[in-house]
């Protein structure tokens, strides 16, 4: 029994003192949504999460960072909040080893000093295999689109409907009236003039919360502001997929300009 375990221990710590490989995790381009840039993000923060349990960091961690896409596309960190300056160090030398990647914007052109702000967690104790299956597209746990779906997410104030077209349109205009109670124009944005049309992705868990928040697509500085919008979602009732909750992502534009 002593020999088993000692096999197991040693196979464990050669798995987490090997480097992973990461130059074909970045090339699938097999479709349009594959090669967005919401969907490389989301892989970059399995990416982030595998590494730093990896790391043998011993204490969740919830992190909101800013990236820039450069001009021969490499992610490069620019921003982290100051509460995961620690963690600066570590994001800066994994984002060295993402090959460059060619990523489309929401015109399929290809997309360049594009900035993302994103927020999500990063777990200690997470489940290295699963991450390793999910970087590469080996996943049973996918995240679902929302027109998979049997029942549609929906607030707690909401019956569920079997009618799926009045359900959605029912979580749309709840998501909506979420966005206009707590929608603040960035003072800074005001003081400079700054407008434009931002994309929030993220992903509602099985659960019902909210995680992984991707917003791209015009000044960074309004980006924060769809962060904390989706941070003050409630928790929701999960989509289901033959009876079971799945994970779902959903994605709208968010507007900012002057009337």
């Amino acid at each position: 029994m002593k020999k088993i375990t000692l096999i197991l221990f040693l196979l464990i710590n050669i798995a987490f003192s090997q480097e992973q490989d990461y130059t074909n995790v970045f090339s699938n381009f097999d479709s349009i949504q594959k090669s967005s840039l919401t969907y490389h993000t989301n892989r970059l923060i399995t990416v982030f999460n595998y590494e730093f349990v990896k790391s043998k960091k011993d204490s969740l961690r919830e992190v909101t960072m800013t990236m820039k896409l450069d001009s021969i596309g490499k992610f490069n960190l620019i921003y982290i909040e100051k509460q995961n300056i620690d963690l600066q160090a570590f994001f800066t030398t994994l984002l060295e080893k993402i090959p460059s990647v060619e990523i489309l914007n929401s015109n399929n052109k290809k997309a360049v000093n594009e900035f993302i702000t994103c927020k999500f967690k990063l777990y200690p104790n997470a489940d290295v295999s699963k991450l390793n299956a999910a970087i590469f597209e080996k996943e049973t746990d996918t995240i679902k689109a929302i027109k998979e779906l049997d029942i549609y997410p929906s607030f707690g104030n909401f019956k569920k409907n079997t009618n799926k077209e009045k359900s959605l349109n029912e979580f749309n205009k709840n998501i909506t009236k979420h966005i206009q109670d707590n929608f603040i124009y960035p003072e800074y944005a005001i003081n400079n003039n700054i407008t434009g049309k931002t994309f929030v992705y993220f992903v509602i868990e099985k659960d019902g919360s909210v995680e992984k928040i991707i917003v791209t697509q015009a000044h960074p500085v309004l980006h924060f502001t769809g962060i904390d919008i989706i941070s003050k979602l409630p928790k929701l009732k999960p989509g289901m997929i033959d009876g079971e909750p799945v994970r779902v992502s959903y994605g709208l534009p968010l507007t900012f300009r002057f009337k």
